[in-house]
């Protein structure tokens, strides 16, 4: 019989963490993204998706979780979350985001 220790076994085999989804409310940044590029506001969970939004990577507007994350036991590098973008004061686009491209922030 043979016997792997949990630390070769992990070294062997990666582990994806399943990342906690952020709950409505949730203030969120753009991260992983170039200064030249942009974090894309999407129609739907999936990136071939019609573009409703673009969000610049140095901007202190507020990207609020607005509705659940889809799927919702996925790691962070393939969860989609329902997210407001307020672009002015009085315009908010709404639609979905992939949360590896954005981390929790205060409100």
């Amino acid at each position: 019989m043979i016997v792997i220790g949990m630390a070769a076994m992990s070294a062997a085999f990666p582990v994806h963490w399943a990342a906690a989804a952020p709950k409505p409310g949730t203030c969120l940044r753009v991260t992983n993204v170039e200064s030249w590029d942009f974090l894309y506001i999407r129609e739907k969970p999936d990136h071939r998706s019609r573009k409703v939004g673009a969000i610049r990577p140095d901007t202190n507007k507020r990207l609020v979780v607005s509705g659940k994350c889809t799927p919702a036991t996925e790691n962070k590098r393939r969860l989609w979350c329902m997210v407001d973008y307020n672009v002015l004061n009085d315009v908010t686009i709404s639609g979905y985001v992939k949360m590896y491209f954005t981390r929790e922030t205060g409100c």
